[in-house]
């Protein structure tokens, strides 16, 4: 597999739990700066090119879990047509 489409979500859905998604992707964000360029395609959804390992999804799921997110996640063996890239 190539990439992995990385959902974020919370089951309470509130204005808290929006909080919850966006404080979870910064964390992320400053966890794996550098090892991986990861697209955010809107909040909560991350798609990870996996060219260079597991370590940027892994510790994304980590994260997730440790704020008390739910994570799923779909592996892809091209980038998705529907991903439109910069």
């Amino acid at each position: 597999m190539k990439y992995a489409l990385l959902i974020l979500e919370d089951k309470t859905r509130g204005r808290e739990s929006k909080l919850t998604v966006q404080n979870t992707v910064h964390q992320v964000e400053v966890a794996i700066k550098g090892t991986q360029q990861v697209q955010i395609l809107n909040e909560g959804t991350l798609l990870f090119p996996l060219e260079q390992g597991l370590h940027a999804l892994g510790t994304c799921v980590y994260e997730a879990k440790k704020h008390g997110l739910h994570s799923r996640t779909l592996f892809f063996d091209q980038e998705p047509s529907w991903v439109i890239s910069k």
